[in-house]
């Protein structure tokens, strides 16, 4: 069973920033490519 979570981060716009996918027991996750230009970096402690 593949379950997906698209991510989004909201300042002034929302954004896709990519989407989490589990899928057989493992969590892989794929930025999406127009968040990538932004240029924008994220930190999550």
């Amino acid at each position: 069973m593949t379950q997906k979570l698209t991510i989004h981060l909201t300042q002034q716009k929302t954004q896709k920033v990519g989407t989490l996918v589990q899928k057989d027991k493992k969590i892989y996750f794929k930025y999406n490519k127009e968040f990538l230009k932004t240029g924008i970096e994220l930190c999550i402690p």
